[in-house]
């Protein structure tokens, strides 16, 4: 027996989104819920991308304790980042704050 299939443009406004393929025996609640997986899915890859894009610009952040303070401070209260010795870049590195 041969299904039938329907190709569902889904779109946000005139935004194109993605293609989906569905049978045409498939309810819409089953629909909806593969819509909103697939959509949630790319709004994390969409999240991951640019999280990876800000840490190659940016670098890693500090540890917590040294978070939101100043060289200077950092310095007077000896704090030390310890991952900062272990992970140098191979390439050397541009610090850009």
């Amino acid at each position: 027996m041969m299904s039938c299939m329907v190709l569902l443009h889904v779109k946000r406004g005139e935004e194109s989104l993605f293609l989906l393929e569905v049978g045409v025996s498939t309810g819409v609640g089953e629909v909806l819920e593969r819509v909103v997986q697939l959509h949630n899915a790319t709004l994390k890859v969409l999240r991951l991308c640019a999280g990876i894009e800000q840490l190659a610009e940016y670098g890693p952040s500090l540890p917590p304790e040294m978070q939101g303070l100043a060289d200077e401070q950092i310095e007077e209260l000896n704090l030390k980042d310890d991952w900062a010795e272990k992970s140098v870049a191979s390439g050397g590195e541009v610090e850009n704050r």
